[in-house]
């Protein structure tokens, strides 16, 4: 029999009820843990994995199973977001007014700090949690969502059938087999916070919640545009991630993307695609230049060769190679 997830983090491993809600409740927080069956099947379990971004704890990824059924009483969780995977058995989750009955390949759960929660596992039911601390999840509500930073309610129930159900659950198992490769090799470990974050992306882009429709985003200043094309030429043969470009460039995301829409009439993506065009052409026409047509290409970050010849075609009139003849 498989070893079960993140045994290397065990952390929970008890049959006294009363010492389970102590132990899991330092790890998560403090609730009301109480036996429903009658038969001697409990047996608490809690393997548990930190998460960092930087230098600062961002969430943890965990196994949690019960062995019998049980009714667990957090209240509200006040400090992190749980994202609950049923990977066995079945569970009830009341958060707030809302009632979502999960199970394995149909339904998980998300629960929000600011919401009152109460749940009831089955006998069988074990799952894979991702914990998201809250301070985490609203700076990059705030940053990603053009919203000020506070409160975020999510919808409890995250479909695992269709929509971003599936992709969020393969990030959290990746987050899994990171944290099981990093007992053997801990580089791995530091890749974690990346897949948390892409996680977390995901929810808040593809998931319902309170921020699914913002105020308004303030118009980014023209001057935002100025400083987002600067990073994009000092940085040209990087790969360019849109967040970091917006926090360089003193705005939103979201307002960003509108206002290269309305100045350039054009997406980011494009704009950064076309500079890397142009400054591919400066250096085809400089007769100083030593590299080669494919090394100026990996250099200017364009590493597709054939995409980037028919971009340069449709854009030049020519072939990369063409305009190297003419100089």
């Amino acid at each position: 029999m498989p070893e079960p997830l993140l045994s290397a983090y065990a952390k929970v491993d008890t049959r006294d009820v009363d010492e389970a809600a102590e132990q899991v409740g330092r790890i998560f927080c403090a609730h009301r843990l109480t036996a429903l069956s009658r038969e001697r099947t409990f047996n608490a379990r809690h393997h548990h994995c930190g998460v960092s971004v930087g230098e600062a704890r961002a969430g943890a990824i965990n196994l949690v199973a019960y062995g019998g059924d049980v009714a667990i009483d957090p209240g509200c969780l006040d400090r992190f977001y749980l994202v609950q995977v049923p990977l066995a058995g079945e569970a009830t989750i009341a958060c707030g007014r809302r009632e979502t009955q999960t199970g394995p390949g149909r339904a998980a759960s998300i629960l929000s700090p600011t919401e009152p929660v109460t749940m009831r596992w089955s006998r069988s039911c074990s799952q894979l949690i991702l914990m998201l601390e809250r301070a985490h999840v609203e700076r990059a509500a705030a940053r990603l969502l053009d919203r000020r930073e506070g409160a975020l309610v999510f919808a409890p129930r995250l479909d695992l059938e269709r929509g971003v159900g599936p992709v969020i659950v393969a990030q959290m198992r990746r987050l899994a087999t990171l944290a099981e490769a990093g007992v053997r090799e801990p580089a791995a470990l530091a890749r974690m916070g990346e897949v948390l974050d892409a996680a977390l992306a995901t929810l808040l882009f593809g998931q319902p919640s309170d921020a699914a429709a913002p105020e308004a985003a303030a118009p980014a200043p023209p001057r935002a545009v100025a400083r987002a094309l600067a990073f994009i030429d000092a940085h040209l043969a990087d790969e360019i991630d849109q967040v970091a470009l917006a926090e360089a460039a003193g705005t939103g995301l979201r307002a960003l993307q509108a206002a290269f829409r309305r100045s350039l009439g054009r997406s980011i993506g494009e704009v950064v695609r076309e500079r890397r065009l142009d400054a591919l052409r400066a250096c085809l026409v400089d007769p100083a230049e030593p590299r080669g047509v494919a090394t100026l290409m990996l250099d200017l970050g364009l590493w597709h060769f054939g995409r980037t010849a028919q971009a340069y075609r449709a854009r030049f009139g020519e072939t990369p190679r063409e305009t190297r003849a003419r100089r």
